[in-house]
């Protein structure tokens, strides 16, 4: 093992290494930082401005390019992207509603975002055609394109307490929302490369990691 950083205030959640694994990307306080891998060379790419806060999420496109994240003021926000080679920094779309957690769309020009808390939308990456997903009824956790850019998969909770946590799938191109399958209490998760099996953290009483196998809808502990 060795160290790879130390830097005050770093942000774990926003810690994302690039598509090619020579370098990586997070946030420390109000400034974006790019590190290589090979000699740990660290570079600051972007501080938000003054009288803007950094919302949540931050993360890289499909392509390496770019890094994507969100900011608020008071009640607006705004999604923005940054050069990973320049630091070029330009806002995708500004809107008085909380906006969070944006990621690129593989092979389209578009984001992903989280509107609120229990909303997800798509925007493409000039500010145009944003619209809200119509999802299934419930919270919305751990929402990811699918390794192809086909689908966005999605954890919900539904609002009855009784019932489990599932994995869903919405095409954005049709509209269809369908289940992938109900989980054990899935608390976050994560797909291989063909979206075929998926990692669950369950939050259950004892927790848990699992794989759900997506033909069977089967569940094994690891």
């Amino acid at each position: 093992m060795r160290q790879w950083s130390q830097t005050e205030n770093l942000d774990g959640q926003t810690l994302t290494l690039t598509p090619d694994n020579r370098s990586f990307c997070y946030f420390a306080g109000t400034k974006l930082f790019i590190t290589s891998v090979a000699n740990l060379k660290e570079r600051e790419l972007y501080e938000v401005p003054e009288g803007w806060e950094r919302s949540g999420g931050m993360s890289v496109g499909p392509d390496g390019t770019h890094a994507t994240f969100a900011e608020h003021k008071g009640d607006a926000s705004r999604l923005r992207m940054v050069s990973l080679i320049q630091g070029m920094a330009r806002t995708v779309l500004e809107a008085p509603l909380p906006m969070s957690d944006p990621i690129a769309r593989p092979m389209r020009a578009q984001l992903l975002y989280r509107q609120g808390t229990d909303a997800l939308a798509i925007v493409t990456m000039d500010g145009t055609q944003n619209r809200k997903l119509k999802l299934a009824i419930g919270g919305i956790g751990t929402p990811n394109w699918s390794p192809d850019g086909k689908t966005v998969l999605y954890l919900n909770f539904p609002e009855d307490r009784k019932q489990l946590n599932n994995l869903r799938e919405f095409t954005p191109d049709t509209g269809v929302d369908k289940l992938i399958g109900k989980t054990s209490q899935f608390a976050a998760f994560g797909a291989n490369r063909d979206a075929t099996v998926f990692v669950g953290a369950s939050r259950n009483i004892s927790p848990d990691i699992l794989l759900l196998l997506r033909t069977g809808h089967s569940e094994r502990t690891m």
